[in-house]
């Protein structure tokens, strides 16, 4: 039986405390041209529950090319347990500023000075 991914609702905080809404896909293809934020999630059960870890931040500005992306990003991106989680953001400051809170928090020595 083929069994299609539904989609997920998970919230990434920022180092300023703010949560950022990321939607969450099994698949980095078919995303529309359209700039975003996304992370590579690797999911776990812990008790009842499922948990994402951030193993990956980074911004794109065209999520039509996400798959590209991570293929050059290496293999341990692509695993099977791995999810994406994308938030769309077409205007690059908006971007660039979301970024730099959520690197803050979760991958603070990634932060350009």
């Amino acid at each position: 039986m083929n069994k299609m991914h539904e989609v997920k609702i998970i919230y990434l905080t920022g180092k300023t405390g703010k949560k950022y809404r990321f939607y969450t896909f099994r698949s980095p293809e078919g995303f529309k041209p359209s700039g975003g934020v996304f992370a590579i999630t690797r999911r776990r059960k812990r008790k009842s529950a499922w948990e994402h870890e951030v193993i990956h931040l980074d911004e794109i500005h065209d999520m039509s090319g996400l798959h590209v992306h991570i293929s050059q990003a290496g293999p341990q991106y692509m695993e099977e347990e791995n999810f994406i989680a994308a938030r769309l953001e077409n205007d690059p400051l908006k971007r660039r500023k979301s970024i730099e809170d959520l690197l803050g928090n979760y991958f603070p020595s990634r932060l350009r000075t």
